[in-house]
């Protein structure tokens, strides 16, 4: 029992490492997605290379989320001039 127990401890630990590492982390890149606009164009956020992008996940039914959005529009318009973009993400 001792041993079983050892290498299900032991083998936790590894899963739990190699999922912490498969994470995204700040300063990684991110993958490059793929999603519509609002006008149905595809858009890959490797269109973005060379711009500083923040990318904004939110929901129209979430109420932190759309205060958060009049911070992001005064962040725009501070940055836009700087090769600076925001690329929103609704999951509604």
């Amino acid at each position: 029992m001792f041993k079983i127990k050892n290498i299900t401890i032991a083998f936790l630990m590894i899963l739990s490492f190699s999922l912490a590492n498969a994470q995204i982390k700040v300063g990684d890149n991110l993958p490059n997605i793929q999603l519509q606009n609002d006008k149905n164009a595809a858009v890959k956020l490797s269109s973005f290379k060379g711009k500083t992008v923040l990318v904004d996940f939110w929901a129209s039914w979430c109420a932190p989320c759309r205060l958060a959005n009049k911070n992001l529009v005064k962040m725009y318009d501070k940055y836009k001039g700087q090769n600076f973009e925001i690329v929103g993400i609704s999951i509604d």
